[in-house]
């Protein structure tokens, strides 16, 4: 990679020096800001993601779904909020659902907040369990 000033807007800034690249993201964009992370960085996407050491996440099951994606919350909250969003970042489905002390089971109908089933693709999951946040990423195949 070549050296250079990078480029810059109100929002992040990227900048490359030599091998090394650097992005900095402001603290306004966060809130609205999907980070995908590789799956062939290594990951063992078999085991639940542990979170801030106070909630574990399955991955979705079945993946890839075609009716219904169950996911398996163990955690000491009670509520989790789960967000679904489309590849360009639409969102196209938003619930909550309550967890109890233990194992609970959150599933998504594969639906859109109109009740209409979403197009086959790809969909990011944003779980949200009190402070802690959870991405999985669904294949809906119909």
């Amino acid at each position: 990679m070549a050296t250079g000033t990078g480029k810059k807007n109100a929002l992040i800034d990227a900048e490359a020096t030599g091998d090394d690249f650097k992005i900095t993201i402001k603290p306004d964009f966060i809130n609205s800001f999907v980070i995908l992370y590789d799956h062939a960085s290594g990951v063992n996407e078999d085991q639940p993601t542990s979170v801030m050491g106070q909630s574990l996440v399955s991955e979705a099951n079945p993946n890839p779904a075609n009716e219904t994606v169950n996911f398996a919350i163990t955690s000491s909250r009670e509520n989790v909020t789960v967000q679904v969003f489309d590849l360009l970042g639409n969102m196209v489905n938003t619930f909550s659902s309550d967890l109890g002390v233990g194992t609970s089971n959150v599933s998504w109908n594969t639906r859109d907040n109109n009740g209409s089933p979403v197009a086959p693709g790809v969909y990011t999951v944003k779980l949200t369990i009190g402070n802690d946040i959870v991405i999985r990423n669904v294949v809906v195949a119909r």
